[in-house]
């Protein structure tokens, strides 16, 4: 009896030994990765840190904190907000580490140091390190290429962000006070050409589209193309007028194909009305010379009623003109061959009552 009475204390005290250890194991696994964990970030040059990964709670909140304060308006920050649309945020440059070394290659400050302590140190070993970043010119960088930009011609945005031609030397030096890479990204989607923004062309070569480039449909600005192009996507005379539908687009043709119909009709207005004006003219001119009495000047008379609408009529059709000109002067296709068309239509329909007479003429 005493024998199996040491057995089953030993048994019993067996399966406590075997709980405690099943209870263990995962605290000691937790403690071994924690050291490891801080290995990693103290001593990175370990060949078993190849693997090692920044925890993704930690990276968050170090972007959150450099983005949320005074620093708000770097870059990178601008990337991480684009980051935040589920259309953009699976990409390979919306990893978080991704957006945490760029903003800790622009500018190291306190919540880099993990950046500082695992990437910098000679000899590293960690993979992460060598994630796939964005070519973005850093805070200073942009800065000056806005600054550039904004000093040598007059475009929309640079006055809101300071930088307009009448800011003082000053204000132009100092820090940004908005969004300098969406002002940047906006300055290079209306003039893509400009010598300024190859790097803006070399990230929208990475991400074509994002809604900083001109490939996206989120952007809402189109480049500006002095050559003939095709695309839906260009101003039409106004800032608001902006088709970026093929419905719009189409509503867009139609609108400017009817308006150069009306200026064919508006010259046959003034054609007819210049023919009846030019018979009173003679008839007065025979008066003047049957009744060499009368009191009528020599020459033709100024006619108020007559010589004002001449004026008005003209002003019309030169203001009409001019604006078909800078239709055609989108160098987009479609609008280019909407102006063409109307004229044809419009010559096809009201031609055979004008009186034709060849003119120079730049509308």
């Amino acid at each position: 009896s005493k024998i199996a009475l040491v057995f089953t204390v030993t048994h019993t005290e067996r399966k406590q030994v075997n709980m405690l250890t099943l209870l263990l194991l995962p605290c000691v696994f937790f403690l071994g990765a924690l050291a490891q964990s801080n290995d990693c970030i103290t001593s990175p040059n370990s060949t078993e840190c190849a693997g090692y990964t920044l925890p993704a709670d930690i990276t968050q909140s170090c972007i959150t904190n450099m983005c949320s304060g005074s620093m708000k308006n770097m870059p990178s920050c601008h990337i991480e907000s684009i980051c935040q649309d589920s259309k953009y945020s699976s990409g390979e440059y919306c990893k978080p580490f991704s957006i945490y070394k760029e903003i800790c290659t622009d500018m190291m400050m306190g919540n880099c140091s993990y950046y500082k302590s695992m990437c910098l140190t000679p000899d590293s070993e960690v993979q992460q390190c060598d994630t796939a970043v964005l070519p973005l010119p850093s805070t200073s960088e942009t800065t000056a290429l806005v600054r550039d930009i904004c000093s040598n011609m007059s475009m929309s945005g640079c006055d809101d962000c300071g930088f307009g031609k009448q800011a003082s030397k000053k204000r132009m030096m100092a820090m940004p006070s908005c969004d300098i890479f969406e002002l940047y990204s906006s300055l290079c989607l209306s003039m893509p050409e400009m010598e300024q923004c190859q790097q803006w062309q070399d990230i929208c070569d990475k991400v074509p589209s994002w809604p900083i480039c001109p490939g996206s449909a989120d952007n809402g600005i189109p480049a500006m193309q002095m050559y003939f192009h095709v695309g839906i996507k260009d101003y039409v005379l106004f800032q608001k007028w902006v088709p970026t539908t093929n419905a719009q687009y189409a509503g867009t043709w139609i609108a400017i194909f009817a308006s150069a119909i009306l200026y064919e009709v508006l010259k046959l207005v003034r054609s007819r009305t210049e023919k009846r004006w030019k018979v009173e003219a003679e008839r007065i001119e025979m008066t003047r010379l049957v009744d060499e009495t009368s009191l009528l000047p020599r020459g033709t008379p100024f006619r108020a009623a007559v010589d004002l609408t001449r004026a008005s009529l003209h002003f019309l059709e030169v203001f009409w003109g001019f604006l078909l000109m800078l239709v055609v002067m989108t160098y987009n296709v479609g609008l280019f061959f909407a102006v063409l068309a109307g004229a044809f239509f419009g010559m096809l329909l009201v031609g055979r009552f004008l009186d034709y007479t060849p003119k120079a003429s730049c509308h």
